[in-house]
């Protein structure tokens, strides 16, 4: 194994980590580290990804990464904190609407991405699956995404439910993103999007449960408050 090849897995161990750590428990008081861990963790697979890309397409691996950086900095210091969850939402819809274009992609063009069986046309079955499982995770983050930004009335309680349509929106994204990166096998792309799509799908989990037990009668009749 070459030397290059190391650093890239440290450097994809050590973002899985820092992700980690950004998920663990939640403590208000320590809520900037685990912003500053999570900012790392994206900051070093950044760095691996461009480390370890082929010297043909690092210009433009470097260029999608300034801009997309420079525009979420923009965005993050431009827009209102009551207005971050939207801002959130449409970015989760629009990663879901990112991966089902790329599913589309391999499944149009499978010699592009090296999906091509030795012997016959078409792709493998197990490329099949992992683009039909990347398009509806992608699609259906859009469409939680959507119905999250549209349909709302306004209340402590409507919000409540966008919040938990964020986090579903967010974990199927991770979800679809961590189909694709096992199409591509993309070790690094896996870890992050997997910690993405656990984490966002348990705390919808959550989220649902703990709004619905709000509304669970008591004994006598009357519903908790």
């Amino acid at each position: 194994m070459s030397g290059d090849v190391d650093a890239v897995i440290v450097g994809w161990a050590l973002s899985a980590l820092l992700f980690f750590l950004s998920l663990w428990k939640y403590e208000p008081e320590i809520s900037h580290r685990r912003r500053h861990a999570a900012s790392a963790g994206a900051l070093v697979l950044a760095v691996a990804a461009i480390y370890g890309a082929d010297i043909v397409n690092l210009p433009e691996i470097a260029g999608t990464l300034a801009i997309g950086a420079s525009l979420g900095l923009v965005l993050a210091r431009g827009v209102r904190p009551q207005m971050l969850p939207t801002l959130l939402t449409v970015f989760c819809g629009a990663i879901g609407l990112s991966m089902l274009c790329a599913a589309l992609a391999a499944y149009l063009n499978p010699n592009a991405f090296g999906l091509m069986p030795v012997r016959g046309d078409g792709v493998t079955c197990w490329a099949l699956s992992l683009i039909c499982a990347a398009a509806a995770t992608g699609a259906l983050a859009w469409a939680v995404a959507v119905v999250a930004i549209f349909a709302h009335r306004g209340g402590p309680s409507d919000q409540a439910r966008r919040t938990m349509l964020l986090a579903l929106a967010g974990g199927l994204a991770g979800c679809s993103v961590t189909a694709l990166a096992f199409l591509l096998e993309h070790a690094g792309l896996v870890v992050a999007g997997g910690l993405a799509g656990t984490a966002g799908l348990l705390l919808s989990v959550r989220l649902h449960r703990g709004s619905g037990r709000k509304g669970l009668p008591r004994r006598g009749g009357v519903p908790n408050p």
